[in-house]
């Protein structure tokens, strides 16, 4: 939903977008990209083996050094490598999570 009214609104004011700082634009984009990261949920991560943990973190200094594409697409391979070392580890059970507490 970020993307989408973030798309409208550039859409329909682009030639207001030149006047904006780029220290603003900055400033939105880490507000985001932490409500995103679910804050509330770090606690969990911190439970997890220290290879989950590795590929979260892996995950999240390649979005900010390199770019979100390339972030995906190497933690998608680390995170398929790491389960198919695991094969033989029962799949945890897995409830969704609950999204209207977020």
């Amino acid at each position: 939903m970020h993307g989408i009214a973030f798309l409208l609104i550039m859409l329909s004011a682009a030639g207001l977008a030149g006047y904006l700082a780029m220290p603003a634009l900055a400033g939105l984009l880490i507000v985001t990209a932490w409500l995103i990261s679910e804050p509330s949920r770090w606690p969990e991560r911190m439970r997890l083996r220290p290879g989950d943990r590795a590929l979260f973190f892996m995950t999240m200094i390649l979005t900010v050094v390199s770019n979100l594409t390339i972030a995906i697409a190497i933690g998608t391979g680390a995170g398929l490598a790491l389960r198919l070392l695991r094969k033989d580890v029962e799949p945890e059970e897995w409830t969704p999570v609950d999204r209207s507490k977020l």
